[in-house]
């Protein structure tokens, strides 16, 4: 069961319940109460939302369903979100679950479903989607992306089929959240095509004069903290997120943009014995553009 996909956790409980009636029609809910260590009434309450759960009986609930420490603490913050002590500590679950929210798509979708999307526009138009005045027609989405209506309109083919948008009564996409987590790696080849594709729209950026803030920092660091590093940027580029949709809400939301981050080597230890210039078999011709 994907856990990250619902927003309460009576939805998990109730949803873990029919998928084990269904794979065992003679399971009952006294079953489940049973499995979690509640009694029959008190499970039937809290399905019902006429009863609340502690922290203490939600880290119970959690390990008779066999959760991750991860899924644990999701399945906790819902809970904290609508049952804590304070509205302080509420508040805090919430901001916790909003980070989840927020990840990057590039790191919430699987691999197998992010390659199907690697273009960039896919992003893009996820997030057009949060824009109030957006309309359901490709030819706007290519116009506002300066993309083919071609390409928008399979596009948004791709994120329906893949449960990333869907219609509403009226007709418009809207977005479904998706709260899976990226399982591939940084070097799997559709992630290396959305990051090139990104560093190609920046440069184009720059070409037409639309680049709205550059920050670059060349300095001289422990290859060790490297992971330390990164871990610091990624809190920061998920703070700015939170700020901005905490701040803001999407009413007042009416343009897309790129942030993006790289950290890179641009230099590499010199071999001990090497007294002189690199060898020619080191030495790799830079492109006429970049010259």
């Amino acid at each position: 069961m994907d856990v990250f996909g619902y927003q309460d956790y009576r939805e998990i409980l109730r949803s873990e319940l029919a998928r084990r009636i269904r794979q065992n029609p003679r399971y009952s809910q006294g079953a489940f109460a049973r499995d979690l260590a509640l009694t029959p009434g008190r499970l039937s309450e809290i399905l019902h939302g006429k009863q609340g759960v502690s922290t203490k009986v939600a880290t119970q609930i959690s390990k008779g369903l066999h959760f991750s420490d991860e899924e644990s603490a999701y399945f906790l913050d819902l809970v904290e979100s609508q049952h804590g002590r304070s509205r302080l500590l509420r508040d805090a679950a919430r901001l916790r679950l909003h980070r989840y929210r927020r990840i990057p798509f590039a790191e919430k979708m699987g691999e197998d479903a992010f390659r199907v999307i690697s273009d960039w526009y896919h992003v893009a138009i996820l997030e057009l989607l949060r824009l109030p005045h957006h309309q359901n027609s490709p030819q706007w989405i290519a116009e506002a992306l300066s993309i083919e209506t071609e390409e928008a309109s399979a596009a948004l083919d791709r994120l329906i089929r893949l449960g990333l948008i869907a219609p509403d009564p009226e007709g418009r996409p809207v977005l479904v959240d998706a709260n899976q987590r990226f399982s591939g790696s940084m070097h799997a080849e559709s992630f290396q095509k959305y990051a090139r594709q990104i560093l190609w729209r920046a440069l184009e950026a720059v070409d037409k004069a639309q680049l709205t803030a550059m920050h670059s920092y060349i300095l001289a660091l422990p290859e060790s903290q490297v992971p330390h590093i990164l871990r610091i940027l990624k809190d920061s580029s998920d703070r700015l997120a939170e700020t901005i949709d905490l701040e803001h809400g999407e009413k007042d939301k009416d343009v897309v943009y790129c942030l993006a981050l790289q950290l890179f080597p641009l230099s590499r230890i010199p071999a001990e014995s090497s007294g002189g210039p690199e060898s020619e078999e080191d030495v790799k011709e830079l492109p006429p553009s970049l010259h």
